[in-house]
């Protein structure tokens, strides 16, 4: 089984302080020890001393973790904030990492390089299964006609992504910042990963932002994770996906 946990961690450039993404990295080690993921997603971890942070107190967690490099590092603006981690002891790296940096963004959004990233994988065993991870984080607000359309661009350019990567048990995961949408999903022959109980999940107030898209139809389930209903000090909730379960 391949789990992962994806989770906008809210750390916003200039305004996160070291008590938040320690409160962060410690909720990550709760949800950890209770769904024990293959592969954390994590999104705003924009700036290089929060990214360092992270590395630093979740190389604590049990195994042993490999994260992916810098996507799209900035000096006047900051990066994707995309970060993978993986543990080397369930999975593998298993070719090669691809990413694309959106070319349309709208007012705050354009002081970060958001974007998404893939990276194919390999599970650890006799029953090894390959698992394609893609990442990302979308335009949070269109409120302006000058900012319509922009998140319709960063699927297309997503979907242009999709059809350069491989396809076998392909996972699309990350904040879309819109709840899920299913003319994306089925022009690119992928489902909504479903919900274990059926249930409307909600992950940003009453929105269901932060979800999936797979290839793999069998055995692929989404929660909303927490720790005894405490869903962590992020505005947005985490959620876990199991594939192959």
């Amino acid at each position: 089984m391949a789990t992962v946990l994806s989770y906008n961690t809210h750390c916003v450039p200039y305004l996160t302080s070291t008590h938040h993404v320690d409160r962060i990295c410690n909720y990550i080690g709760l949800l950890s020890t209770k769904y024990a993921p293959t592969i954390i997603t994590l999104s705003e971890v924009f700036q290089p001393w929060v990214r360092n942070r992270f590395l630093q107190q979740l190389n604590q967690l049990e195994g042993t973790w490999k994260a992916s490099p810098t996507i799209y590092p900035a000096n006047v603006t900051v990066s994707s904030g995309l970060l993978i981690l993986w543990n080397t002891v369930k999975i593998g790296r298993y070719g090669t990492m691809h990413s694309i940096l959106y070319s349309r963004c709208c007012q705050l959004d354009c002081f970060s390089n958001k974007g998404a990233i893939h990276i194919p994988f390999k599970t650890v065993g006799d029953d090894s299964r390959v698992v394609n991870v893609v990442h990302t984080h979308m335009q949070a607000w269109e409120p302006t006609v000058l900012c319509s359309q922009v998140r319709k661009s960063q699927f297309t350019q997503l979907a242009n992504m999709l059809g350069t990567v491989p396809q076998e048990n392909l996972l699309v995961t990350g904040d879309f910042n819109e709840n899920p949408n299913k003319d994306f999903a089925s022009t690119n022959a992928l489902v909504v990963v479903p919900s274990t109980d059926n249930a409307v999940l909600h992950t940003f107030d009453q929105n269901y932002y932060d979800h999936a898209y797979t290839n793999s139809r069998a055995n692929s389930t989404i929660e909303v994770a927490n720790i005894e209903n405490n869903f962590g000090p992020s505005d947005h909730r985490a959620v876990v996906i199991k594939m192959f379960a």
